[in-house]
């Protein structure tokens, strides 16, 4: 098994790399072909399609055990399988390991990352803090089980961040109201 991985979608986003990995995002570019990126049909996330003659931009990094384990983790539970497939760098083929879906979603549009960033990367990253603190206690499917209620908490944690209370609550307990 090969210790490279060829990224593309959401794990492009250098900071929900690290989250998720663990480690910095030290990449080089790649091309995956015969495959196009888009978004699932009215989810947030992207699928690779096998399709003639396309090619789909990504990055290659290499995978210390570590971050290959943590990257499995992510991954996995979400109905991706790892492939071994061959991409071009700028030095030639490479042989890569590949999340793709193991189940399939009907493709929407065509995947744009920077749309992604602008969207819904900010809860993505939340939740993924979370997530990542169930790899010593969960299998990766029962995690991708837990990941609604995540989001959720996640949505909440960012909604009181960009509104906080303008009158937060004040104890209701105090020496003067506490009677020993």
């Amino acid at each position: 098994m090969t210790d490279r991985i060829f990224l593309y979608g959401t794990l492009c986003d250098p900071d929900l790399f690290q989250i998720v990995s663990g480690a910095p995002l030290e990449a080089r570019e790649a091309t995956l072909h015969d495959v196009a990126i888009y978004w699932v049909d009215g989810d947030n996330f992207p699928v690779l399609t096998e399709k003639s003659g396309a090619a789909t931009s990504g990055l290659l990094v290499g995978a210390a055990p570590t971050v290959r384990a943590r990257l499995d983790f992510y991954e996995l539970g979400f109905g991706y399988a790892v492939e071994e497939r061959t991409v071009l760098t700028e030095t030639g083929p490479v042989l890569a390991a590949v999340y793709a879906p193991s189940i399939e979603h009907k493709a929407g549009e065509a995947w744009s990352l920077a749309t992604w960033q602008d969207r819904h990367s900010a809860l993505t990253r939340m939740a993924a803090l979370d997530y990542m603190t169930l790899m010593s206690t969960h299998t990766p499917e029962a995690a991708a089980r837990a990941f609604p209620q995540i989001r959720v908490r996640a949505a909440s944690r960012l909604r009181a961040m960009m509104a906080p209370s303008a009158d937060p609550m004040k104890p209701t307990m105090s020496d003067r109201t506490v009677t020993p």
